[in-house]
């Protein structure tokens, strides 16, 4: 399991997400990656990136979740631990 957070150093929403995503990541033992989406990541376009925040959950290199915009931490939490979320 890993978590992407798409994001930009001018975007507030974005730098507060860092550390919630750090964390839940931490706690539910996946994996996350901080993409800046100034750079040619192949993944913006994978997963149709228009707007930051965006994270997504990949499981098997597949979108398990996405979501845009600032997230609580119990909603990704949610995501990542769901066999079934959506």
């Amino acid at each position: 399991m890993k978590v992407l957070l798409f994001t930009a150093d001018w975007c507030q929403p974005c730098q507060a997400m860092k550390p919630i995503i750090k964390e839940v990541a931490e706690n539910c033992s996946a994996d996350y990656e901080f993409i800046n989406v100034e750079t040619e990541d192949p993944r913006m376009k994978k997963y149709l990136v228009m707007s930051t925040p965006t994270i997504v959950i990949e499981e098997g290199g597949q979108m398990k979740a996405r979501f845009v915009g600032y997230q609580d931490a119990d909603v990704l939490k949610a995501a990542i631990i769901s066999p079934d979320w959506h």
